[in-house]
């Protein structure tokens, strides 16, 4: 068997520790270059608060760091031999579950041995990190985490279960205007998202952040991280 197989990236494991399972399927000799995959503006276009993120995650392992958008029109083609493809992405919606293991096949046909991880939103130190800077905006106000729609069953089991770990409302960006127009409390928002867009945008105050990655301590454990992985 290929110890270098799928891991499946639509695991119910909401709570996934990357470090066990690459100590146990990789030698210590073994160097991976990192495959990120984004979902991307039309076109193709990565925005640039993720190409900074990727740069400093590649400043600071000394490997390969290719990140891939999902609406390119034309697929990037690796010149690795080994690569860790981790979905930058936050909910398990229809791009985990169908596109992601696509991108892992024509890696492989193209040569190259892969790792396919889970989407980001499933690991666990995504999860702590989250939920800090949930406690942190919540001693200053009520806050709500604000995400996009989702509708598979896969994706409204993750959201019920961070919404155990969060203690606060989780609301899809489509319903957010009358939640906060019916809500007693003014909610200040955590947009569920790395990267701004306009969705993003259309509900978060002026004075307030527009993605996750603008978070700074959020932003610099990410890519320490990353900076640690095999």
């Amino acid at each position: 068997k290929n110890p270098l197989s799928l891991i499946s990236s639509t695991s119910l494991d909401f709570a996934f520790d990357p470090f066990p399972l690459l100590l146990n399927q990789i030698s210590s000799s073994t160097s991976f270059d990192i495959h990120f995959v984004v979902h991307g503006s039309a076109g193709g276009v990565i925005h640039p608060i993720i190409l900074r993120f990727v740069e400093e995650v590649r400043l600071l392992r000394q490997t390969k760091v290719e990140v891939e958008a999902l609406t390119a029109t034309h697929p990037l083609k690796s010149t690795s031999n080994f690569v860790l493809i981790i979905p930058l992405l936050l909910l398990p919606g229809m791009h985990v579950c169908h596109d992601i293991p696509v991108i892992q096949r024509r890696l492989n046909n193209q040569g190259t041995k892969t790792i396919l991880l889970p989407f980001i939103g499933s690991w666990s130190i995504w999860i702590y990190l989250l939920e800090q800077f949930a406690f942190i905006n919540s001693r200053s106000s009520p806050t709500a985490l604000v995400h996009h729609p989702i509708r598979n069953l896969r994706g409204r089991l993750y959201l019920s279960f961070l919404k155990k770990r969060l203690q606060i409302p989780i609301i899809s960006w489509n319903n957010w205007q009358g939640f906060d127009s019916a809500s007693k409390k003014q909610y200040s928002s955590i947009p569920l998202a790395l990267a701004p867009n306009r969705n993003t945008k259309s509900f978060c105050r002026q004075d307030s952040i527009s993605s996750l990655l603008e978070f700074e301590p959020l932003r610099l454990h990410l890519i320490n991280f990353f900076r640690l992985l095999p």
